[in-house]
């Protein structure tokens, strides 16, 4: 029973540890990928793409700042400093969903990755905006 115990305590564990690897990896990604980031700043009026990260899924509790191609990108802890709330955050181990409210508007960005079989690397497969949320 107890060799039992320790088995499934060990999977748990295992099985945490892939799925903190791969939030890492996907919001490494994330961070540095152009094309996320120029379809954010579309909804913007300058070179700065502020995000709110309300529960911790990209920051982990704290505040990001750099620089991608001439846009400043900043993960910041208050809401009211963020041009887009990240409401939704859904990672699997190839796929995740990221939902982004724009502040001051009835408006979600919604993107969609997948991290591709053939070479192992996440890309930006769908964005789309839904709008009277």
């Amino acid at each position: 029973m107890l060799k039992k115990i320790v088995l499934i305590v060990c999977s748990i564990c295992a099985i945490s540890c892939a799925t903190n690897n791969n939030r890492s990896e996907f919001n490494n990604y994330l961070l540095n990928d152009k094309l996320t980031i120029h379809f954010l700043e579309q909804y913007v009026n300058d070179n700065k793409v502020n995000i709110s990260d309300p529960k911790d899924f990209i920051k982990d509790k704290k505040e990001i700042s750099y620089t991608i191609d001439n846009t400043k990108v900043s993960i910041v802890n208050k809401n009211e400093l963020a041009d887009f709330i990240l409401v939704e955050y859904v990672l699997n181990k190839d796929l995740a969903f990221l939902a982004f409210l724009k502040k001051g508007e009835n408006k979600v960005i919604c993107f969609l990755f997948n991290k591709g079989k053939y070479k192992g690397k996440w890309i930006l497969i769908e964005k789309f905006e839904k709008s009277n949320v």
